[in-house]
């Protein structure tokens, strides 16, 4: 009878795949927060669409936009002496598209009302009054479908069909905004916890469609999420100790009047940190999952805790960078109250304090806050859902009654390889410098780590 021989290989009996808990873990969480998310959605969405605005007490007024072109511009002979520095009263005729041609008086602020300048002027009409005419705005369309179309036209050239699906990541982005986060608002649900869901969903829908819906994406969002809710309780905690009420834009004020609605405005100043924040979390939480991923692509016999280490090192220089992207984009966004300030003769510990100022301060010290904790976060958890391997130590996991295989013939071992060669001589021999990298990302030619 003859004997079955079964073949050895020494590469896979030294190391076999075992099942990684973690990653279930994570892909629970992952689905866990997923459907909580769709919940809250379909809890939250304003069905009946939002609320008419309350004019009540107000006159009842029409509004029609044309657009023209200014035709005419003469200097008032009168100027008031309580225009700002640089403003001039000016009396503009229009001809409007329809061929009509009306007067405006008006304030030139900014040296823009030129002859020939396309304008878009209001006619407003009010019961009991005469109509009004005015010059509201300037037409921008073609120039900002203009930039649009090179911005798209950048993103597919350079990420090509990556590049189109993070621009429809870009455009339901704007959609769960406008047409869920805005109405709902103005339903008079918190926009604290709006702006949480908001946030969440769009992170659920633009991570996996930009890059994918793989492990490193999967903790990514798991990170992102978590980060996410570390950041609201935090933002929530600085507003109530600063005391900030959200009363300092005058933005904030317009919608109150507009609306005629008694909105949440400390929520509102809330889900602006939050919403503001989740751009570069996104930057972070998937720059730390695929730095992981790349190391372990590397060198897939290192340990999680090295990979964990190694990842964290390159997150380290991220944040670094990140915070202070995080500072110049509200301090450009604050440039001209900075101005303001600077010319002013208060303190500068009551200028930091005044509420302007220090919901600014807070925004950025709450965001960077959530970015640093997203960074060991997000790694520990990509680190953690890394396949991995364990030695098997050469024990047997099958049938103990079953005969032993009888081993191949082996083939005569390969001389060994030579040390690296030495530079100096005696106590001051230093080995090949470049033998810790060959081994730490088996780059030698064979394939297989020289120390083993």
């Amino acid at each position: 009878m003859a004997r079955t021989t079964a073949r050895h290989d020494p590469v896979q009996h030294r190391r076999r795949p075992r099942r990684n808990r973690w990653a279930g873990i994570v892909q629970a969480a992952f689905w866990l927060i997923a459907v909580a998310t769709v919940v809250g959605v379909l809890v939250l969405f304003p069905w009946g669409g939002p609320p008419e605005a309350d004019q009540a007490g107000f006159a009842q007024t029409s509004e029609e936009r044309f657009a023209g072109r200014i035709v005419g511009v003469e200097e008032s002979p009168v100027q008031d002496d309580f225009l700002l520095p640089g403003s001039v009263a000016v009396t503009v005729d229009v001809v409007l598209d329809d061929g009509r041609q009306v007067t405006v008086e008006t304030v030139d602020e900014a040296g823009i009302f030129d002859l020939g300048r396309r304008v878009e002027v209001s006619q407003v009409a009010a019961t009991g009054t005469p109509e009004i005419w005015a010059i509201v705005d300037l037409p921008r369309g073609v120039p900002l479908l203009g930039l649009s179309a090179v911005f798209v036209l950048a993103v597919v050239a350079l990420g090509r069909f990556q590049g189109v699906r993070a621009l429809v990541g870009l455009v339901l982005s704007a959609l769960l905004i406008v047409a869920f986060l805005v109405p709902a608002v103005l339903n008079g649900s918190s926009p604290t916890v709006l702006a949480l869901v908001t946030a969440t969903a769009v992170m659920l829908v633009t991570l996996p469609l930009s890059h994918g819906f793989d492990r490193p994406v999967v903790a990514a969002a798991v990170g992102t999420a978590l980060a996410l809710a570390l950041t609201v309780g935090l933002a929530v905690v600085a507003v109530e100790l600063t005391g900030l009420t959200g009363l300092a834009s005058e933005d904030v004020q317009l919608v109150r009047f507009s609306t005629g609605q008694s909105i949440d405005l400390r929520g509102l100043l809330l889900a602006g940190m939050i919403v503001g924040t989740l751009g570069v979390l996104d930057d972070v939480t998937v720059s730390q999952a695929s730095t992981v991923a790349a190391l372990r692509r590397a060198n897939p016999t290192l340990s999680a805790g090295r990979v964990f280490g190694e990842a964290l090192a390159v997150g380290r220089d991220h944040i670094a960078a990140t915070v202070n992207t995080l500072f110049l984009a509200y301090a450009g966004a604050a440039l001209p109250l900075l101005i303001l300030f600077s010319v002013g003769d208060a303190p500068l510990g009551e200028t930091l304090t005044s509420e302007l100022v220090a919901q600014e301060i807070v925004r950025t010290l709450v965001g960077s806050i959530g970015l640093i904790a997203a960074v060991p976060l997000v790694t520990g958890l990509a680190a953690l859902t890394l396949d991995g391997s364990e030695p098997d130590h050469g024990h047997a996991h099958g049938d103990a009654s079953a005969p032993p295989p009888v081993p191949e013939p082996s083939s005569p071992e390969p001389p060994p390889v030579p040390p690296p060669e030495a530079t100096g001589t005696g106590s001051e021999a230093v080995l090949d410098p470049d033998a810790s990298l060959r081994r730490l990302f088996r780059l030698d030619d064979d394939g297989e780590d020289p120390t083993e």
